[in-house]
């Protein structure tokens, strides 16, 4: 997203509210989708500001600033003002998963960040209250409902008074495992990251966006909602359930709203080219869409040259597409599509691959090779080194090294976890230069083009070989139409002292009856065979839906692995 009335004098988002409110109080800056299709709801900043200040006073008669505040809500606009309330508050918001998430989950975040306070709706509050016993944790904290008549919040305007190095939030990421981490995200990196998304897209006239990410994942958070704000753009939304419902309504919604800026991970391309007919969108006109976002998760070049066929009938344009790379810890956004030239993608050598070197071939080259699709560059100050993460030395241009990150939007580490701060964000090279944030993902750079191979913990090693799990599981779906897109996991597991191969594999529904499981695994063994070299000691066959995922659709790869090993995972 981009415009051009982003001041760069603006040192916080509440100093943006508070501008917007006075100069554009009656603009419209966030609409819903009820029921997925229709506008149910929307904000101006008038209301965002108003309502914004009274759930501050509500919360600094319970609290005082610095205090964590949980957010509670499902998929709706009355999150917006709670957010802003928080920082109004000098508070740390700190967003929740949906509702439905595991009670488990929701208590680990709050003891993890000592909360004390907690917005909801006064439904969702009493629903709390029916269904734990009063000596519930949860119940313990101070809950308090912001969709009844509040106070307002008059005269309260502390934007000039926030500490740029303070928190503003803490971002749980969707896919933790094991206890709690909480990136801590100051008003000084949202900015950065806001500034530097802008400088990252195209212009574009008119811009309105959408998304269906949920607030506490960081691109529905940061990219969704707080860059809008930045911008002064319209931003429109829809439930996660909604799309994963019906996928067809998400780019029915870009049609019909005439949306020009739109993002969503890999999955969901794949899934709306997997799902939607002809029939269905022969009336969509998708020429409106000018930025695809496309990132939280490895980029497939397959999905974007499907999703270009299938819906360039539509409108479409392959030139829309941004392929990015970003993830909490460094408020979002690190590297992205070169907006002068069209999306670049580069063929490698599939066996150097497993060496952790880069070989690049001619485009026409099929045998034994991997595509990769370009993330792109960095953007004003910010770095991105490709690192040797045993030796902390700068790998060559002909290897494959683990994106150490320094740049503005950089967060201030993990809530309470000094330790674990320490080794992520406060990495140093051999030679003492730094400090940087090991992403932990592994990538290389050709033509100054930035690739990424996949995730360090991830990488499955067998017989000294490194092989990446979303190359494998890729080669895997791609063998036989039966086998369900983007429903496959690739692990490692060890039986007396050996690393083997394990395949999880989705079956699509359509094929479950007339699908003859021996002549798949069969498939996938000659897949596997023929362009790696390996044999799988386990495939398993499952049915839609059965491999774990975070929130926003990524696989869990190390969930599953737990799961297999638990003899949770049976074949069909």
């Amino acid at each position: 997203m981009n415009a051009n009335d982003a001041s760069p004098e603006y040192t916080n988002f509440i100093e943006i509210l508070c501008q917007r409110a006075e100069k554009t109080p009656d603009q419209v800056a966030y609409l819903f989708l009820g029921d997925g299709e229709n506008v149910t709801h929307r904000l101006n900043y008038a209301e965002i500001d108003q309502q914004a200040r009274a759930i501050a006073r509500l919360l600094l008669a319970q609290g005082s600033p610095g205090d964590r505040v949980l957010l509670a809500y499902g998929f709706g606009l009355d999150f917006i003002p709670a957010f802003f309330g928080s920082l109004y508050a000098g508070m740390i918001a700190v967003p929740l998963p949906e509702p439905r998430a595991t009670l488990e989950r929701w208590l680990g975040i709050q003891q993890a960040c000592q909360a004390s306070l907690a917005l909801g709706s006064g439904s969702f509050i009493k629903q709390l209250r029916e269904k734990y016993p009063a000596d519930s944790p949860l119940r313990q904290l101070t809950w308090l409902a912001t969709d009844q008549p509040l106070e307002e919040g008059i005269g309260l305007d502390p934007s000039k008074d926030i500490d740029g190095n303070s928190p503003a939030f803490l971002q749980y990421t969707s896919g933790s495992t094991g206890a709690p981490k909480g990136v801590v995200v100051s008003h000084d990196n949202m900015i950065d990251n806001a500034r530097t998304m802008q400088a990252a897209f195209n212009d574009i006239d008119e811009e309105k966006g959408f998304s269906w990410l949920p607030f506490y994942h960081d691109m529905g958070l940061t990219g969704g909602m707080l860059q809008p704000m930045f911008l002064g753009v319209p931003m429109m939304f829809m439930s996660p359930l909604h799309f994963l419902q019906r996928p067809r309504r998400w780019l029915q919604a870009i049609s019909r709203y005439r949306i020009t800026s739109c993002g969503a991970p890999d999955f969901a391309y794949k899934l709306c080219t997997q799902k939607i007919r002809p029939e269905q969108m022969e009336s969509w006109d998708l020429s409106c869409w000018q930025q695809a976002m496309v990132g939280a998760e490895p980029v497939q070049a397959e999905t974007l040259a499907q999703f270009s066929d299938h819906f360039g009938p539509c409108g479409f344009n392959e030139n829309a597409f941004f392929p990015g790379f970003g993830m909490a810890e460094a408020t979002l956004f690190m590297a992205g599509r070169d907006k002068q030239y069209p999306v670049t993608t580069c063929r490698v050598d599939a066996q150097a691959l497993t060496r952790h070197e880069v070989v690049p071939l001619a485009a026409d080259t099929s045998d034994q090779t991997y595509r990769f699709v370009s993330n792109g560059i960095t953007y004003g100050s910010h770095r991105l080194l490709i690192v040797d993460p045993k030796t902390h030395t700068l790998c060559t241009p002909d290897q494959v090294g683990e994106l150490w990150f320094q740049g503005g939007n950089k967060a201030l580490g993990y809530w309470n976890d000094p330790l674990q701060t320490e080794k992520t964000f406060q990495a140093y090279l051999a030679d003492g230069t730094g400090p940087f944030l090991r992403t932990g993902d592994l990538g290389f750079r050709v033509d100054g083009e930035l690739y990424i191979t996949g995730r360090l913990k991830d990488v499955i090693i067998i017989r000294g070989c490194n092989y990446y799990p979303q190359d494998l599981e890729l080669a895997v779906e791609q063998s036989d139409p039966a086998l369900r897109p983007a429903g496959g996991v690739a692990f490692s597991v060890t039986t007396e002292g050996a690393e083997q191969l394990v395949i999880l594999q989705e079956i699509e529904r359509t094929a479950l009856r007339k699908a003859d499981p021996k002549v798949l695994m069969r498939t996938i063994q000659s897949a596997l065979s023929t362009t790696f070299g390996l044999s799988a000691a386990h495939i398993v066959l499952l049915k839609p839906g059965s491999v774990l995922r975070t929130s926003s659709g990524k696989v869990r790869r190390r969930d599953c692995r737990e799961a297999f090993l638990a003899g949770d995972m049976v074949s069909l």
